[in-house]
């Protein structure tokens, strides 16, 4: 049997074995459909709901009909896809928080980067095949700031004789075991066996467990919105430069039930090193998101300063010690040339893979939707395999977070994203005469930023 015959036998299947079953299947037949329009006036008239889909035909559905319906006579819907051009979806956002949209109906393109707290429900209208995706979902609207004190979640799942067929729930096991070898998980999802570590998944948002998303964001920002919201009041309150003109070394001190110092070193301008040196076990605490715990305060809480304030200069050199050894650590890696690729990359540049998954997302998403836009896909395809090649120094990586900043700053134009980093890549691979080593540790780079004592 030549190509072409085996491919008119798989289209005379598809037409015969699969869609003429479902041709009688109209909108007012739909059970899903008819579940969405039951559930949704309940929602909406208490609050601003946020709809997600994977697929913008599926999307684009769900909409026609709403519209149809008798809700689009006393709400506002719209929707968000993958065609639509960022200004639009900004002007689109902007309404839906400004109160002229009342529920917004929207693919994965939505599901990060966007505070939509003004919403108490989030409806996934499918079960996406990625966790982290579901996670981010519900974040966009369970957000420090939200004017609710309970925010709701609600999946659609397939029917047992349907999930039968698709086998969603063991695709997603073994991709759950992948997420677990990597990064490890707190408990069973959907049955798969599991090594405990902090980190959100399905089967806790299903249960309304909402702790999950602060752990989330805690295990990969240090801290997530608890550490950046506040710093975000100060500044909008006082400005960046009542910031930048604090100086160097200043202290201060809090009551916690525990003997400490902290102290916050700065290398250069991109190593942060926190150190909270706690005397009980005499040694140092260094995970940012424990730290915060035991420094965050109100404005108004009274400075405290403890009787071991001469211990600061003792801890001081132990702390200075654990710098330099930590820095030349790094060094001593970049000085043997290790080339790392993407999929092997450190905690410390996370950042790189993400930036990867993101483009590979929305290329997916472009390709469904422009089957014949290859010339961007080619182009992403033949810049990831370069950029295996690429050897990632300190300079590179400071370079490359820039560009994911910009990104993530402007417009997030993924198109200009892509070229960016083949311009990178191009530059990268040329013959490296240039040295690009890691500076040799200078004790002058090192600036004390401050000082906390901890009672």
């Amino acid at each position: 049997m030549d190509l072409m015959t085996s491919i008119e036998k798989d289209i005379d299947l598809c037409k015969n074995k699969l869609l003429k079953p479902v041709e009688n299947i109209l909108p007012e037949n739909d059970a899903k459909l008819k579940k969405l329009l039951e559930i949704l006036p309940s929602m909406l008239s208490k609050s601003k709901v946020v709809l997600f889909t994977y697929y913008a035909d599926t999307l684009a559905y769900i909409f026609k009909n709403i519209q149809k319906s008798s809700l689009a006579k006393t709400y506002h819907f719209a929707q968000i896809h993958g065609a639509v051009p960022s200004k639009t979806r900004s002007k689109i956002v902007d309404s839906f928080i400004d109160g002229e949209i009342n529920c917004l109906f929207s693919t994965d393109v939505l599901s990060e980067g966007q505070n939509l707290q003004v919403a108490q429900f989030v409806v996934n209208y499918d079960l996406h095949w990625n966790p982290t995706r579901m996670i981010q979902r519900a974040g966009r609207i369970d957000r420090i700031g939200s004017p609710f004190n309970q925010i709701f979640v609600s999946n659609f799942f397939p029917e047992e004789e349907l999930e039968d067929l698709l086998r969603l729930v063991s695709i997603l096991q073994a991709k759950i075991r992948n997420i677990d070898d990597s990064v490890g998980l707190d408990q069973t999802v959907l049955g798969e066996e599991v090594h405990p570590k902090v980190f959100g998944i399905i089967r806790r948002i299903k249960e309304k467990d909402n702790t999950v998303l602060d752990e989330l964001e805690n295990d990969i920002f240090g801290g997530g919105e608890q550490f950046y919201q506040p710093l975000r009041d100060y500044i909008n309150k006082y400005g960046v430069d009542s910031l930048k003109n604090l100086p160097l070394g200043i202290y201060s001190g809090l009551k916690r039930g525990i003997s400490g110092i902290f102290f916050y070193y700065l290398y250069g301008e991109d190593y942060h090193f926190w150190y909270l040196y706690d005397f009980s076990s005499q040694s140092f605490i260094k995970n940012k998101s424990e730290i915060l715990k035991y420094l965050a305060c109100p404005p108004s809480e009274k400075r405290i300063i403890p009787n071991f304030f001469e211990e600061v200069f003792k801890i001081n050199k132990l702390v200075v010690t654990e710098i330099e050894r930590t820095y030349k650590e790094h060094e001593i890696l970049e000085k043997e040339s290790l080339l790392k690729s993407i999929s092997t990359i450190e905690t410390s540049e996370k950042f790189i893979r993400k930036m990867v998954e993101e483009l590979d997302y929305f290329i997916n998403q472009y390709l469904f939707e422009f089957p014949e836009g290859r010339k961007i896909i080619n182009l992403w395809d033949e810049t990831k395999q370069k950029f295996s090649q690429v050897r990632l120094t300190k300079q590179r990586i400071t370079f490359l977070r820039g560009i994911w900043r910009k990104y993530k700053n402007d417009q997030q134009n993924w198109k200009e994203l892509v070229r960016n980093i083949q311009n990178f890549v191009n530059q990268a691979i040329l013959p490296e005469s240039e040295d690009t080593n890691l500076e040799s540790y200078n004790s002058l780079n090192l600036q004390l930023i401050v000082l906390d004592f901890v009672s």
